[in-house]
């Protein structure tokens, strides 16, 4: 990974509902993965400039898909 894409995951969003309006003033999107890994599946494949590494993106995309086939499995056991 680039430096500069290192250094986007660490620098504070500035538009969002995790950007400079939320009460902390702006989560990183590393912090942002951590508690909404979908948000940063949205953000990555709406905004431009992207606002995150692809890296970063990846392993939310990844957590969130293992999210959904485990939920598709127990509503299937549920049926």
């Amino acid at each position: 990974m680039s430096t500069t894409a290192e250094q986007l995951d660490h620098t504070p969003l500035k538009k969002g509902q995790y950007g400079t309006k939320h009460k902390s003033g702006g989560l990183t999107p590393s912090q942002v993965a951590e508690i909404d890994p979908g948000w940063i599946v949205w953000a990555w494949e709406n905004w431009i400039p992207k606002p995150c590494s692809e890296l970063l993106y990846r392993e939310c995309r990844r957590e969130v898909d293992e999210d959904q086939r485990q939920n598709k499995v127990a509503r299937d056991q549920d049926e």
